[in-house]
């Protein structure tokens, strides 16, 4: 597959995570999303970003609950 291509995935299993984080979301929901196989879009995505999806999807809800006690000024302890 050419490296466009690639990034284009690579931006639309971004565009999931982002937009469905809070939900129970799965690499094998993403690849039927996108008609490919969820072994070669794991690959892919490690192999561009360094990181797997998994690894992805807890750094966005992590990132998202930091944002959201921030601005509701709750305690973290």
């Amino acid at each position: 597959m050419q490296e466009r291509n690639k990034v284009y995935y690579i931006k639309k299993i971004n565009y999931f995570i982002d937009k469905y984080y809070s939900e129970k979301i799965t690499l094998k929901q993403i690849a039927k999303e996108l008609n490919l196989s969820p072994v070669y879009i794991s690959s892919i995505y490690k192999n561009h970003t360094g990181i797997t999806f998994s690894e992805q999807l807890l750094n966005v809800r992590m990132t998202n609950a930091e944002k959201m006690l921030i601005r509701q000024n709750l305690p973290t302890s």
